[in-house]
């Protein structure tokens, strides 16, 4: 009968698919575990009974199966053929006891071969391996390897090493993360030879003391760089040399990087090396967020071909090179805007001011400035009251904020300095590092009154004069003990100090229970009105008062005194430079008195009020969380976008909560009729999903355990291999229908 033999097909078709469709087959994950006590003929794989050898345990392991490695030395070299995760008991080099020496002189103590592809290698320690060229060798078409948590001790080959296959389908999709190379001893060996690599991340690596650059890539493609610290290396931190045709990189991101060429004399080198050198005919190329220091030149753009336009240099701290900041060797313009070069007036060489020397070929205007404030100005004296000291890097030369389109690498050093008082060190100088641009230092006021200098100092070469990377400003110790109060606007606290005698009878109160009229027209009192007295003084004697607010004012800002019996009257104001501080000028029986006796105290009643303009709108529009899955111990980005809607500069006191509790807090300038992104980092310990709220806004992130996989989408071959055996089920299921209706039709007949 045609219809059984079209159902028999059908079956025959969905069984040929489940066994044999490439990649579909089902295989169930097991764990299998190797120990120094173990036995590879006795043994099982099991804890119990773990086998002796990590090759035998391999040969062993199911595809997609975890070998598990206890502590011990191994001298055993490896091949892996099928996909699976090796992995140290703990995962992580930092805590883990397996070392791996490779017991012998072979090209690689570990090759991954291309039917491995999807391996993970995690959690070991590689010491004094001395195999030929590398340590883990990657086969042609190994694609979507992960090298993670790994430490490389003294091995003469480079830690990871990839062909040069020349074509993009060489090595794909590889996560070499958060390894430490401490010495790669080989003439001239790279800490990683990548020849090929396409769709690949190197993040969070450590690499120091090695004979040859750091990184080396030869043929890339949608590559990211980022958060690496290179140092002490010959040649190049990041190397992508001239190669012969055909020659491709592209989409590369080297971000967020500290490349520090600096070498100990008894390296041998006479010149430091390069911090990143890269091939001219490179394209599509970000160099944005990295710390190049101590080289040769921080980046050098070499070869016969110009540069091309969409190589950006943008944000990078560029300081204390010896030759070149930025130095383009071949034709073109190379665009290097908004970098810190060490000093406030730009770069040298072919730049016109004192920080790191740029070469004929760069733009480097506009480059970002060092600029100092504090907050509040005035603090009373006597070891408790604080101010917020902040340096900031995220506006250039030409006054704009840059803080929207990227910043300085985070932990640039800042060294803050007070000629009294005490920052949080207990010292009057502190050493802190950038986040975002900015950094902020607490500074405690001193026994004694007066003014004090404050200062903020850049990373910078020597030769730098110090007025050009060293900002200072004025912060003033009062006497008097402050008074606070809860302004009736609603805005916050407001605290009151004067600079002789103390404040007394401070009472807030709303424009509605003022007895003046006439208010002045379009004048705005966003923190409501005051009260208060100067006592303790002699009589005629001039105070200055100083006036702290919940939120920065608008410059411009004015003090009106409400008088009974004459009306509105304006008071002298200071200190008027759109910060949340400012001071009024009142004189016993004089001008702010409001009872007019020159008898030891002063009256005042009055408030800070905006001429023009409207009351500020400020909230949170945003929430973004990224990476969204990390590991115990890695941090997570949180990024808050503010919107400031009104005309006039405000705070905002970003509230970050984890499930609840309160994680982070930190007030947030945003100026008038703008937007930014606030960012901070979160890292958690334990394993989980954590849900993070701002305001509204809330947005959940996943920290999994040492070992664990990230779950990863389905491919190609797998979303074909189910729509195929979707479509044979179907099949069947009409052919049985089918034969079912003839056999009941020809059964009636």
């Amino acid at each position: 009968m045609p219809w059984k033999k079209i159902a028999v097909h059908a079956m025959a078709a969905f069984v040929a698919v489940t066994v044999f469709w490439p990649g579909s087959t089902v295989y169930a994950q097991r764990t299998w575990h190797v120990s120094m006590s173990g036995d590879d003929v006795r043994g099982d794989g099991s804890y119990a009974k773990p086998w002796r050898t990590i090759q035998y345990a391999i040969e062993r392991a199911g595809r997609g199966d975890t070998v598990v490695v206890g502590n011990g030395v191994y001298d055993e070299q490896i091949t892996i053929s099928k996909t699976i995760i090796l992995t140290s008991s703990t995962g992580d080099y930092a805590t883990s006891n397996v070392v791996l020496t490779g017991g012998g002189s072979g090209w690689a103590l570990i090759t991954v071969e291309s039917a491995a592809s999807g391996s993970v290698i995690q959690g070991f320690r590689f010491d004094k391996v001395v195999s030929g060229d590398a340590v883990i060798f990657g086969s042609t078409g190994a694609h979507n390897v992960t090298i993670r948590s790994n430490s490389f001790t003294d091995c003469n080959g480079s830690a990871v090493f990839l062909y040069d296959t020349g074509d993009r389908e060489g090595y794909k999709g590889w996560l070499i993360v958060d390894n430490r190379i401490d010495g790669v001893l080989g003439t001239g060996k790279a800490g990683m030879w990548l020849g090929t690599l396409v769709e690949s991340k190197i993040v969070g690596n450590t690499i120091e003391r090695t004979n040859g650059p750091a990184i080396v890539l030869q043929h890339a493609e949608d590559v990211v760089i980022s958060n690496n610290r290179l140092s002490n290396f010959l040649a190049a931190g990041i190397l992508i040399p001239e190669t012969a045709s055909p020659r491709w990189v592209s989409k590369l991101s080297i971000k967020d990087n500290l490349i520090n060429g600096t070498l100990a004399p008894s390296r041998g080198q006479i010149e430091a090396p390069y911090g990143i050198r890269i091939a001219s005919y490179v394209t599509d190329v970000q160099i944005a967020g990295n710390c190049l220091t101590g080289n040769a030149s921080g980046l050098v753009v070499s070869g016969s071909e110009p540069v091309a336009l969409s190589v950006e240099v943008a944000f990078n701290s560029i300081y204390a090179n010896v030759n070149y900041g930025v130095e383009n060797l071949s034709g073109g313009e190379l665009a290097a805007v908004n970098n810190w070069w060490g000093a406030n007036d730009g770069p040298g060489g072919a730049g016109k001011g004192s920080g790191d020397k740029v070469s004929a070929g760069v733009r480097y205007e506009p480059w970002l400035k060092l600029e100092v404030a504090a907050e509040p100005k005035s603090v009373v004296i006597g070891g408790s009251a604080t101010l917020n000291v902040t340096a900031d890097l995220t506006r250039n030369s030409q006054g704009e904020s840059t803080v929207e389109l990227g910043h300085l690498f985070d932990g640039t050093e800042v060294v803050f300095t007070a000629e009294r008082g005490m920052f949080e060190n207990k010292d009057t100088r502190l050493v802190k590092t950038t986040k975002g641009g900015k950094v902020v230092a607490r500074l405690t006021s001193g026994n004694q009154a007066g003014g004090v200098a404050v200062c903020a100092e850049a990373p910078h070469h020597s030769a730098v004069p110090s007025e050009q990377c060293r900002q200072c400003i004025q912060v003033n110790f009062v006497t008097g003990a402050a008074q606070s109060v809860s302004a009736a606007s609603g805005s916050g606290n407001v605290v009151l100090s004067s600079s002789i005698g103390n404040i007394v009878r401070l009472v807030a109160f709303s424009e509605k229970e003022v007895g003046c009229s006439g208010k002045p027209a379009n004048v705005s009192f966003l923190h409501g009105l005051f009260s208060f007295g100067v006592v303790d003084i002699a009589p005629g004697s001039t105070a200055i008062v100083t006036i702290a607010l919940p939120m920065p004012t608008p410059r411009g800002t004015q003090f009106w005194q409400c008088n009974p019996g004459s009306g509105w009257q304006q008071l002298p104001v200071g200190s008027d430079d759109g910060d949340s501080v400012f001071t009024i000028t009142v004189t016993d029986g004089g001008v702010g008195d409001s009872d007019g006796a020159p008898d030891g105290t002063i009256s005042v009643s009055g408030g800070p009020g905006v001429s023009g303009g409207v009351p500020v709108h400020l909230g949170v529009e945003g929430l973004e969380v990224e990476p969204k899955q990390v590991y115990t111990g890695q941090s997570v980005n949180v990024r808050v976008k503010l919107v400031n809607r009104g005309s006039a500069p405000d705070a905002y006191t970003v509230v970050a909560k984890i499930d609840g509790q309160e994680e982070h807090r930190q007030v947030v300038r945003v100026e008038g009729k703008t937007s930014l992104w606030y960012e901070f980092v979160i890292a958690k310990a334990q394993p989980g999903t954590y849900t993070v709220t701002v305001d509204s806004k809330q947005a959940t992130f996943r920290v999994m355990a040492s070992g664990e996989r990230l779950p990863e989408p389905l491919s190609v071959w797998a979303i074909t291999a189910i729509c195929t055996v979707v479509a044979v089920l179907a099949t069947g299921a009409v052919a049985w229908w089918l034969i079912r209706y003839r056999s009941r039709k020809a059964a009636k007949a």
